[in-house]
């Protein structure tokens, strides 16, 4: 049973999806159960047992969640975290969820890269080791004027699907004379 003793729960360190396997065609059916499911329950179980005005941080380390170099082999029913740990967040504003995503063969490296992300004064929600670097996900401006012109790639008749927010994604002024 979670929080016994009375006092608050204020951090959680999620491992259980932390195994690796080199087998991409190995049955992964646990892996739901070891990642999403856990954390589910477990943020679930925190929501029952913790007054709103007590934070509690969550740090869930895990191997082959996201696809960071070319040679990464990655387990799609882990992947689903990233997005639930998201939402979660916005969620309940008391709860503080961040993914740690370690190489399969960490090896001792593991604790440390652990370590250095729950002492880490960040609000990164989403880094990955590999080969001893630390990465995170970041959006960069591109600079349209700057590229090379290509035509668009539309056919006359053809049907697409231009997905976006409100913010212009998927807009470009030229792509209605383009088609015509």
């Amino acid at each position: 049973a979670m929080n016994q003793t009375g006092m608050p729960v204020t951090q959680v360190i999620h491992l259980w999806s932390l195994e690796s396997t080199t087998d991409p065609l190995q049955d992964h059916s646990d892996a739901l159960d070891t990642s999403l499911y856990s954390l589910l329950f477990l943020v679930q179980a925190l929501a029952a047992v913790q007054a709103e005005d007590t934070p509690v941080s969550v740090l869930m380390a895990s191997t082959q969640t996201q696809p960071v170099l070319d040679t990464d082999t990655v387990i799609a029913e882990r992947a689903t975290v990233l997005g639930f740990l998201k939402a979660a967040t916005q969620e309940m504003p008391w709860l503080e969820c961040r993914h740690l995503d370690l190489p399969a063969d960490a090896g001792t490296d593991a604790v440390q890269w652990i370590r250095a992300e729950l002492v880490a004064r960040t609000t990164d929600i989403e880094v990955a080791y590999r080969q001893g670097t630390r990465w995170v996900p970041r959006l960069a401006s591109v600079n349209w004027t700057d590229q090379r012109r290509q035509p668009i790639p539309f056919k006359q008749g053809g049907m697409y699907v231009l997905s976006g927010g409100l913010g212009g994604v998927g807009l470009h002024p030229e792509a209605h004379d383009a088609v015509d």
